[in-house]
Parts: structure tokens; C-alpha cells; sequence
């Protein structure tokens, strides 16, 4: 029975308390050296799995409790102070305010009610219910579930289910604050729409170190955190001047009507006499000479990097002007998400013991040692996923989970000292270099 329990690592959790954006929850394990541990979980991600955060261990149960608590009250007052800036009435919409959903229809473009009764009490409040659809399978009436779109009252972008959709609102039911954020939202899409492409504020530049790797096909995991839409692979053909592509899917979901409109007008840009760089082969050569900062040693030449990105969206380019080979690969992205996992992956990837004590650390790309019980080396490429969660090559990990494996198999692993460098992501089946 106790293999049902739910647990974080080898921590099997007796307490848990899930208040505004985050769980709060309490494990257990009595052959650790700290048995008590309190930490978050967020879901908060691409993937929608549990991320456990900020863990603390103790051997004090009090102590213990006390964080717990502790942790409890602080969201809780994160989750009044987010409320507080609703200044209207909170009764939740039902499907009396609505015009009974239509599953095989599609809602795009029309504000919908969201069930609240399936959610957490404090959500039960009709700012988290009025959604602008924008796209997924669910909303166009497919056969999938998903609907993406924007919350009115809080701005934010997100995914709920074609089943929790208790229909569109009836005209006389929308309350003057979300007419008020359609409008908003409208012009603001107006005034996209206006913008030309010299208008569109593009800027491209070359890539970072730390932005090299995602020029690269990446894990599931880490499409999904860093939003990675897919990627387009094309080649100028042998006389230079062609120009023959192929995409690829990584997350259709975000591949939108407005994320394909803004990608045409990219790659016109970039093939453009203002750009040039994908306007030929001679012209990309020409190109990356001005760039000598964007070059990167790889294992048989010399390729160049460049990000290209606009409001919502970023694009990283590989580009190799060689005859007889691809010349250029380029990898699209939630700019937002992307970043934001950038910036969070520089603080490196936590190696512990089993006790949570930290070991080391290395960069996201960095290389470990393993060393078996029986004197085995290997190395393997590290990526970071989150602050508990990381990628050793093709297998993912919770940083515990590892620990305790390796203390289990009587092996040891230590970092691998080198020079700063471009890393290639882990090969995966099926996945281009």
C-alpha cells in the first residue's frame, strides 16, 4: 500500500495544502538524515507536471510544521493581494448567463464561460471565468480537449478544456470590465494588424552561448518549457540560390494562425535585400563575415548563430554556408518562455546528496562523470530543466531521485571541468542533429 502514497523523491507526503498558485506540501521519510521535508509544487508550466520547489529539510517535526504554515499564510496573503484589484462583484457566471456550448463548434474569437465549480474555492470567483478563445483543438470543435486563449480580467494567456466551456456569454450578461478588456485587446490586435514589416520591430542579432543550445532539437521536456513551436530546415540547392525547405512540428498547439502570418513575413525579411541572410548562399557567407562574435566550433566546422526575434516570438538560426550540406536550421519560440528558461538555467544545474546537502554545480550544457561501483567511466551532457528537475543525457531526473539512485548503486559522479563551449542537446530518436 505504501507504494500508492504520493511522494517527492523518497519523501512519501502526509500534508498538503494547494492556496493560489502553488501547493504547500509536507513528506516524510524516516531513513533520511532530515526525515522532515516542506516544500512548494507549482504547475505552472508547459507540461502541467508537478514541480516541487524551495525544499527545506529538518529533523525538528515542529520546525517543520511551522514552515508548513508559515508557507500556507504567505500564499494565502499572495493570493488576497492578486484579488484585491478585482473591483466587482465576485458571483460566478453559470449556465443560465450563457448560450449552451456547442462541442462541434467552433468558439474561436467568442468569450466563453469557464465552469467554476470544478475549481479550488478561492478561485470560484467570476474574473477567473470570462476567456477570450484564440485557438486548440477543443475550441475549433476538433476532437481534442484544449483551448487556449486569454483571461480577461487578469490579461493572462493560458489552456482549459472544451468540457469545463459552459458556453458564450450572452451578450446582456458581460459585465462593462470585460467589454472593457475586449477593446483593449482589439486595439491592440488593430494595431499589429497596421504595422508593416519595417514596423513590425524585428531585430536580429547573434546568439548568445547560453542561446546556442536551442539551435539545436531539444528533448520533450524542454520543447515544452522553453515553448519550442518547431523548426524550419532549408538549403540554397547545389547552385546557391535555391531554396528548399522542410518544418517540422515540436508543439502544434502553439503553431497559430498568427504565429504562421508573422513566421512568412520573418522569413521574407530575412531573405530580403535588407537581410540577406537566407536570401542565398553567397549572401549568407557575405553575411556572417560582418558577425565574426557568432561563429561556433562544432565537431567537423564552423557554424554561425543568429536570433531573430519580434514581440512574442524568438528565432534561432544555425547557419552552415556549405555546399552539399543544410545550410540553415531555425528553431522558433514562445519568446517569453524561452527566456524566461534562459535566464533561470543560469543559475546551473544543483548536484545533492540524499540528504538535500548541495555537491556542486555546473552550467546547463555541462558535463558530469559517472563513475560505477565496479570503476566504470562515463560522461554524460546535462540540461537544465528546473530548479529540482534535470536532464542527464536522454533521461530526466528529480535532483533526490538521483542521488538516492546513485547512493543505491554504489556509484559517484562529479563535475567535469572545461573551457566554456558550445554543447550539442543529447541525441533522441527521430530527432534531427
Amino acid at each position: 500500500m505504501d507504494d500508492e502514497k504520493r511522494r517527492m523523491g523518497s519523501y512519501v507526503i502526509e500534508q498538503s495544502i494547494f492556496i493560489g498558485n502553488q501547493e504547500v506540501l509536507f513528506g516524510v521519510d524516516k531513513q533520511q538524515e532530515s526525515p522532515f521535508m516542506v516544500c512548494y509544487c507549482g504547475y505552472d508550466n508547459p507540461l502541467s507536471a508537478p514541480w516541487p520547489t524551495e525544499a527545506v529539510g529538518t529533523d525538528d517535526y515542529l520546525e517543520a510544521m511551522q514552515l508548513f504554515c508559515e508557507r500556507v499564510q504567505t500564499q494565502i496573503a499572495h493570493t488576497k493581494e492578486a484579488q484585491a484589484k478585482f473591483h466587482f462583484d465576485r458571483k460566478p457566471f453559470t449556465a443560465e448567463d450563457c448560450i449552451p456550448d456547442d462541442r462541434g463548434k467552433s468558439i474561436v474569437g467568442k468569450v466563453v464561460v469557464i465552469n467554476a465549480e470544478p475549481k479550488r474555492y478561492e478561485y470560484q470567483h467570476c474574473a477567473y471565468q470570462l476567456v477570450l478563445a484564440d485557438g486548440g483543438n477543443g475550441a475549433i470543435g476538433g476532437r481534442g480537449q484544449a483551448v487556449f486563449g486569454t483571461c480577461l480580467a487578469t490579461g493572462e494567456h493560458g489552456r482549459w478544456e472544451r468540457y469545463d466551456v459552459l458556453g458564450e456569454i450572452k451578450p446582456e450578461c458581460m459585465p462593462d470590465w470585460a467589454k472593457d478588456a475586449i477593446r483593449k485587446i482589439e486595439q491592440q490586435e488593430k494595431a499589429k494588424k497596421a504595422h508593416s514589416r519595417e514596423d513590425a520591430d524585428m531585430e536580429i542579432r547573434p546568439v548568445t552561448p547560453n542561446e546556442w543550445k536551442y539551435t539545436y532539437s531539444q528533448s520533450m521536456q524542454l520543447e515544452g518549457q522553453t515553448g519550442n513551436i518547431g523548426h524550419l530546415r532549408g538549403d540554397f540547392d547545389s547552385s546557391g540560390q535555391g531554396f528548399y525547405t522542410t518544418w517540422d512540428d515540436h508543439r502544434k498547439q502553439w503553431k497559430t494562425d498568427e504565429f504562421k502570418a508573422e513566421f512568412d513575413e520573418v522569413v521574407n525579411a530575412l531573405r530580403s535585400e535588407e537581410y540577406g541572410l537566407l536570401k542565398s548562399r553567397s549572401a549568407m557567407n557575405e553575411y556572417v563575415r560582418r558577425f565574426p562574435e557568432s561563429s561556433f566550433k562544432e565537431n567537423y566546422c564552423t557554424e554561425y548563430g543568429f536570433r531573430a526575434e519580434t514581440e512574442k516570438y524568438a528565432y534561432l538560426i544555425r547557419c552552415n554556408p556549405t555546399k552539399g550540406d543544410y545550410n540553415f536550421y531555425c528553431y522558433c519560440y514562445v519568446k517569453e518562455w524561452l527566456d524566461k528558461h534562459i535566464q533561470k538555467a543560469e543559475k546551473g544545474i544543483r548536484f545533492i546528496d540524499p540528504n538535500y546537502k548541495e555537491l556542486f554545480r555546473i552550467p546547463d550544457g555541462g558535463k558530469i562523470t559517472l563513475t560505477t561501483a565496479w570503476g566504470e567511466k562515463s560522461e554524460h551532457i546535462c540540461r537544465y530543466i528546473d530548479e529540482c528537475h534535470t536532464e542527464i543525457g536522454s533521461n530526466l531526473f528529480h535532483i533526490c531521485e538521483f542521488a538516492e539512485r546513485m547512493e543505491k548503486n554504489g556509484a559517484t559522479y562529479e563535475p567535469i571541468t572545461a573551457e566554456p563551449q558550445a554543447v550539442k542537446a543529447p541525441k533522441h530518436k527521430d530527432h534531427e542533429r
